[in-house]
């Protein structure tokens, strides 16, 4: 059952709580990666090492092609649906006149 919170005071401090909760890992994860280091020097064990040296931008490129690629085809089908609505208007040609 979620927690419903009436008074809004409260609520806004759950929300301030929870944005400073978020900051704070935050600030605590970078520290802990940017103090952290081996005295030995041989950190191709250690699992934090691997992931600050991991390539993340590997997985952005793929998906960035596919969202790329589905706009280029939609772009295209929107084009396309629009010339030929504008092409049989351009063709339309009015009846003459009725004599009386």
């Amino acid at each position: 059952m979620p927690l419903r919170l009436a008074n809004p005071q409260l609520r806004r401090a759950a929300r301030i709580g929870l944005a400073l909760l978020c900051v704070l890992l935050l600030v605590c994860a970078a520290s802990v990666e940017l103090l952290h280091h081996h005295a030995d020097g041989d950190h191709h064990a250690c699992a934090l090492c691997m992931v600050a040296h991991a390539v993340s931008f590997g997985v952005a490129a793929p998906s960035l092609l596919t969202v790329l690629s589905i706009f280029v085809a939609l772009l295209t089908l929107y084009r396309t649906a629009t010339v030929h609505q504008a092409h049989c208007f351009a063709l339309f040609t009015r009846p003459p006149p009725a004599s009386l």
